[in-house]
């Protein structure tokens, strides 16, 4: 992470969600330009297994607070405490293909 060069908005990035049809919760597809996650001099390959987790976070109206978060691709093994920024052993894992 780089927090130094924060970035809102950022050019090239795309998504779009679904809502399921029982309206209990949706799809989300994003796609994310390399250069923005650093590495798109190497980006992940077929056959790559990095760590990975999907954390959203909401916010007050003024987006100012944060209200609530959600957590998704979570080490199972791991205990759901600890905050994924404390222990990178929380962390999912994504493999490419």
């Amino acid at each position: 992470m780089v927090l130094e060069e924060l970035a809102v908005n950022p050019s090239g990035v795309k998504a779009a969600y679904t809502r399921d049809a029982d309206g209990r919760g949706y799809v989300l597809e994003c796609a994310i330009p390399w250069g923005l996650l650093n590495c798109a001099d190497d980006p992940p390959q077929a056959g790559d297994k990095l760590a990975v987790v999907w954390q959203v976070n909401w916010s007050d109206a003024a987006g100012r607070m944060r209200r609530d978060h959600m957590v998704e691709i979570h080490n199972p093994h791991e205990p759901l405490r600890i905050h994924v920024w404390e222990r990178a052993a929380t962390w999912g894992r994504a493999e490419y293909q």
